[in-house]
């Protein structure tokens, strides 16, 4: 459990709002590599956000292949991913594929550099920059 001093990030309001207004009519509000990323934006949205490595991102719960096909499938548009972590196939798909979202666009919270997140959109058009 985090601290009040040691807020999530992804508990950021901007964030979770940005992620509902831009979303459109995917399954899930985002996709990260852990569920101690996804569990804030869960409890305070009620929505759908996929944790592909499992609790701690070392489980393989899903292929990258398997991932790619939701994002074709239109399920996930967005993902979350810590800035140091250590790099694995997902974190280097989504780098690859995605595009960085503007920070000013769903960033409230001051940016932590020890612990810092980045959004990417993984849509074709990349509409939310």
């Amino acid at each position: 459990m985090l601290s009040r001093s040691y807020p999530a990030l992804t508990d950021d309001p901007k964030l979770l709002a940005f992620l509902g207004e831009q979303r459109g009519k995917t399954r899930f509000l985002a996709a990260t590599p852990n569920a101690l990323l996804a569990a804030p934006m869960i409890i305070q949205t009620s929505q759908p956000v996929m944790a592909v490595g499992g609790f701690f991102g070392n489980d393989p719960v899903m292929a990258v292949d398997a991932f790619a096909e939701k994002i074709e499938q239109g399920e996930v548009r967005f993902v979350v991913l810590s800035a140091n972590r250590r790099t694995r196939d997902f974190e280097r798909w989504v780098r690859t594929h995605g595009k960085p979202v503007d920070p000013d666009l769903w960033r409230s919270l001051p940016p932590d550099p020890r612990r810092s997140i980045v959004l990417y959109d993984l849509s074709r058009g990349h509409s939310a920059d």
